[in-house]
């Protein structure tokens, strides 16, 4: 068994960066409205529309779930060697399942009704009171899993996993069980992109869209499951942590280039997949394939490096993160349609909106969450004397 001093050591680069994730999901929905393109159903606020906030969203999209995913199985072969199988279990029960099961009685009604209210309100032209009251009664009813998704496969993935730990434990199989890790490597990441290529065919659109229903999507499995499989097999090897550090910058600058030409090429056909045809579609899904994995290996090989050594604030930030992203979204969109209205600040409604979002989750998060039951299940107990400790001069 690989010994974990030396991971130890990285860890809070780890938490920093699935932080960052979860945050970047707040700034992906906050410039959503805003967009020159933007998904049917939600809030379309022409007044501050910009090409730039579709740049934004297909930028951030492109890397931050798959990123995620890579995380979250890096952390499942780290916490399944920490405390052992049954332990695991009762771990992703309580951190996982429970806040899904929760989440899906109150969290999403709630998400849904500014979702329904824009419909009703703005779309049908239903009057303000007739709007409240059809949109209540259509949040109470069942509108998928909406933001809580990422959850849901989680739970997918861990059960996946589970399930084959124990045939290959209980097979003739088990030396598999420790033989395959990954670096990644020019080469490797090149084989990576391959594979995500191959696999982005079982998707229509150029971009890989989350899925909101209850209906199991396997394209979803197979491309997520990708990521996560690699961040599991990169815990096996310490040092695959390191490989991208001196290398990153190129990635990020890259993968940031390849998402110029990708963007250039689909947003001055003003979107229409059809035009594109085979060929140019083939091109956009082998850029967009090594757009995300250089994109996603580059911002590892940042926070590796960056983030090294522990932070009390970004250590906070990262016990938040968990909570902020459950609750933004209602909030983010709550204000979108409030804002629809107000003409005053349109440039600066983006940023505004950021930040309020930012505030409310923050304050809430250590008022009702950090230190009452809701925080054990959702990060473990946390004691009031650790933060205020962190800040005695």
């Amino acid at each position: 068994m690989q010994k974990q001093v030396r991971l130890n050591s990285r860890l809070h680069s780890m938490d920093a960066l699935r932080a960052i994730t979860m945050f970047l999901g707040v700034v992906l929905h906050a410039a959503m409205s805003y967009q020159l393109h933007p998904r049917s159903g939600w809030p379309q606020d022409s007044h501050s529309a910009n090409i730039v906030y579709d740049f934004v969203y297909q930028w951030i999209h492109s890397f931050r779930m798959p990123l995620f995913f890579l995380i979250a199985g890096f952390f499942t072969r780290f916490l399944y060697l920490k405390i052992g199988h049954a332990s695991f279990l009762k771990h992703r029960i309580k951190r996982i399942l429970i806040p899904f099961l929760v989440g899906l009685v109150l969290i999403v009604p709630i998400t849904a009704f500014p979702f329904h209210f824009y419909n009703y309100f703005i779309s049908n032209e239903e009057s303000f009171k007739t709007s409240i009251s059809l949109a209540v009664q259509a949040s109470v009813r069942w509108n998928g899993v909406i933001h809580l998704w990422f959850l849901y496969y989680l739970i997918i993935f861990y059960s996946i996993f589970l399930g084959i730990k124990w045939l290959l434990e209980k097979t003739k199989f088990k030396a598999l069980n420790n033989n395959f890790t990954f670096l990644p490597t020019t080469i490797n990441i090149i084989v990576l992109s391959v594979l995500l290529f191959v696999i982005q065919f079982l998707f229509l659109d150029v971009k890989v869209e989350p899925w909101t229903g209850i209906k199991i999507k396997w394209s979803l499995i197979l491309y997520y499951g990708l990521f996560y499989f690699v961040g599991y097999a990169m815990q096996r090897n310490i040092n695959s942590l390191q490989v991208c550090n001196f290398v990153y910058k190129y990635y990020l600058i890259i993968g940031t280039c390849l998402s110029i030409v990708n963007f250039y090429l689909i947003y001055t056909n003003t979107y229409d997949i059809a035009f594109f045809g085979f060929f140019n579609i083939t091109v956009l899904k082998a850029f967009t394939a090594i757009q995300t994995n250089l994109l996603l290996f580059g911002m590892l090989g940042f926070f590796m490096t960056a983030f090294e050594k522990e932070q009390k604030l970004l250590r906070y930030f990262s016990d938040a993160s968990y909570w902020v992203y459950l609750i933004h979204l209602p909030i983010v969109v709550g204000l979108q349609v409030l804002f629809l209205e107000v003409n005053y600040f349109d440039h600066f409604k983006f940023g505004i909106i950021l930040l309020l979002t930012t505030i409310i989750t923050l304050v809430t998060y250590h008022a009702f969450v950090r230190y009452s039951i809701i925080g054990i299940y959702l990060h473990g107990e946390r004691q009031k004397e650790v933060l205020i400790q962190s800040i005695k001069f």
